[in-house]
């Protein structure tokens, strides 16, 4: 089975217009794309839209184009709030206006960036050097009266995880209102890769996270193979779906352990940080990296795996879901553990459908969603496997639904 995509143009200042009468409530936003296309089309920036057509392998694309003299169109955020961040986002690195948008606030460029500048457009230098002016202010929503507090919270974080600024309106254990500030790493990585060869491109794209190196090197590939009209071979599409398979082992455990020390469950923080160590140095053994680097690249699969390494993974597997299982047994069996978890940060289906939550997040809140199974990639058609699905949208179901 192949991914197919289906294309439906529109005015772009009848794009909601369009929205609402081709999708109605059938279709799932997935991704927004803009793009400076001036060298190669009449109008300078197009629009696209992706949407999930409701049976595996199908998209809809939604696509528009809007000049350079009058960059405006319509938006969807207010038909499909999934969008507002892509749309503030193509705003700020375009200079394309969603008209009707409801918080058109910058998003990616700080306050401190120069305005009018936008970064992403054909015609800036990827290594232009923009002064800093002074700040505008950070507005944001704001919670008053009696017994409510605001807390700062970052940009700079006692561990690794990237830096984001948060402000928590609270009173007592409710959070009233969460403002995030996020994307101080920005780094401008589309802008870079322009005129790079594949190689370098898909050394960039693995760099873009540093615990995602696999699916942004198979996204990449695959976008390579896709013009190129490249077929790889199957030995290859295995491998990439084996590598991508170690790469969520070790995210999941992470994440395990992580959740436990958010409440201060040191075992099962400190056992879960083991066994993810335990994942990693398979990978090392397997791949020659622990974050995988350098497995996946255009074509097909630069590491190839030997017999006596598929034992290894399998004996690791194994032990790592023993213990973890244990891990997850102990937590679950804990009644402060268990309470912490129970009806904490409530993620509703129809909220988590509207926002366009994926993978862990969207299966906790009983949305019947695989990136694996819905949209066919490497070897993932040719396997079965089943996906797991709760329906609570709490903390505990994040934590199950990881476990399983």
């Amino acid at each position: 089975m192949k991914l197919e995509i289906e294309t439906l143009r529109a005015d772009r200042h009848k794009l909601a217009e369009t929205a609402a009468s081709a999708l109605g409530g059938r279709h799932r936003l997935l991704a927004m794309v803009a793009s400076d296309e001036k060298e190669i089309g009449v109008d300078r920036f197009v629009l696209r839209y992706f949407f999930a057509a409701g049976e595996p392998g199908r998209v809809l694309a939604l696509e528009t184009t809007a000049p350079e003299s009058d960059p405006t169109y319509a938006s969807l955020t207010t038909l499909f709030p999934a969008a507002a961040w892509s749309e503030r986002e193509a705003f700020d690195l375009f200079g394309v206006r969603p008209a009707g948008h409801p918080d058109l606030r910058p998003l990616v460029l700080h306050e401190d960036f120069p305005e009018g500048v936008h970064p992403l457009r054909k015609d800036y230098r990827h290594d232009r050097v923009e002064p800093r002016v002074p700040r505008r202010a950070f507005t944001f929503p704001k919670v008053e009266g009696d017994g409510v507090f605001e807390i700062p919270v970052g940009p700079i974080h006692a561990g690794i995880i990237e830096p984001g600024h948060f402000r928590f309106q609270v009173m007592g254990d409710t959070v009233l209102h969460l403002e995030a500030k996020l994307f101080y790493t920005h780094r401008g990585l589309e802008k870079r890769a322009e005129g790079m060869d594949v190689g370098e491109g898909v050394r960039l794209a693995e760099q873009i996270c540093g615990v995602c190196a696999v699916s942004h090197a198979l996204s990449y590939a695959q976008a390579v193979e896709g013009i190129a009209g490249l077929e790889v071979p199957p030995r290859a599409l295995y491998l990439r779906s084996l590598f991508a398979e170690l790469e969520r082992l070790y995210n999941h455990v992470g994440d395990i352990a992580n959740i436990c020390a958010g409440v201060g469950f040191a075992y099962g923080s400190n056992h879960g940080a083991r066994w993810k160590e335990a994942l990693m140095q398979l990978n090392a053994r397997v791949a020659g990296h622990r974050y995988l680097r350098g497995a996946v690249v255009p074509g097909g699969a630069a590491r190839d795996v030997a017999d006596r390494q598929l034992d290894d993974i399998a004996r690791t597997v194994a032990e790592v879901r023993d213990n973890i299982g244990q891990i997850v047994h102990d937590a679950l069996g804990n009644p402060i553990v268990h309470d912490r978890f129970k009806k904490t940060g409530v993620l509703w289906k129809d909220i988590a459908v509207k926002f366009g939550a994926v993978g862990p997040a969207a299966r906790a809140s009983k949305i019947d969603m695989d990136a694996s199974r819905d949209f066919p990639h490497a070897a993932y058609p040719h396997l079965s496997f089943e996906v797991p699905v709760l329906e609570d949208g709490d903390v505990l179901a994040r934590f199950v639904i990881r476990a399983l």
